[in-house]
């Protein structure tokens, strides 16, 4: 997808780097739109350009709720241009 996440492996929640106040408000916008919670975190709480969105994991998430969420936020950051990250991680199969 090309994200850039913070925070820790063993939180459910998980950080995504936006970096602006109005990417994080439409990525945040665009989640809601599709039933997807999340969570815009901008400046102050963050430094001016580091805004991101959280969303939070739950083992009550059944593996076709997490696929929709991937597919959706797969699909928010390619109309938003979120796909900030370099690396060429790929993607865990469970």
């Amino acid at each position: 997808m090309g994200l850039i996440t913070y925070g820790r492996d063993d939180s459910p929640f998980v950080p995504i780097l936006s970096c602006f106040y109005s990417k994080t408000a439409a990525l945040v916008r665009f989640l809601r739109e599709k039933d997807i919670a999340s969570a815009g975190v901008v400046y102050p709480v963050t430094p001016f350009l580091e805004c991101r969105m959280r969303v939070c994991l739950s083992a009550g998430h059944s593996k076709e709720q997490l696929d929709y969420a991937l597919k959706v936020i797969a699909e928010a950051v390619d109309q938003l241009g979120l796909n900030y990250s370099k690396s060429s991680r790929g993607f865990i199969e469970y």
